[in-house]
């Protein structure tokens, strides 16, 4: 597995979801850092592994947890096993969670967990990623 990553804009009604316009971007990070433990995993997991058998694609448990924030985004850290491939694949993801033009925006970075310290290469790339975000948006 390489690096490869998604951007999205969640859904509402079939609308992306704008955020109040009263809150700054760090006040909308923060709050979202404040939601990061009342995420039920569980159901995302179910959630993500329907779509993905789809696919033929299953994960196997799924971890994730906070793994800080600063002026442009929220990281969010995931990992998981995957049986992508006959063998079989751990995978690890940091996902940015933000705020452009007044839309919340997440953005996964996935990679192999093999290679050293994927957790922290993956998060110096994100934190780029959405500096370079911010400033285009």
């Amino acid at each position: 597995m390489t690096r490869y990553g998604t951007y999205l804009a969640p859904l509402s009604a079939g609308h992306a979801t704008k955020v109040p316009t009263s809150y700054s971007r760090q006040q909308a990070i923060d709050e979202m850092a404040k939601a990061m433990p009342t995420l039920d995993a569980a159901s995302m997991q179910d959630r993500v592994n329907e779509r993905l058998s789809k696919e033929g694609v299953s994960l196997g448990k799924m971890t994730s947890g906070l793994l800080g924030k600063d002026e442009n985004a929220l990281y969010i850290g995931i990992a998981a096993n995957t049986s992508a491939s006959a063998a079989g694949a751990r995978m690890r993801c940091v996902t940015l969670m933000t705020v452009l033009k007044g839309y919340a925006v997440s953005g996964n970075l996935y990679g192999p967990a093999d290679g050293g310290a994927p957790f922290e290469k993956l998060l110096a790339a994100q934190k780029k990623n959405a500096a370079l975000l911010v400033k285009a948006n």
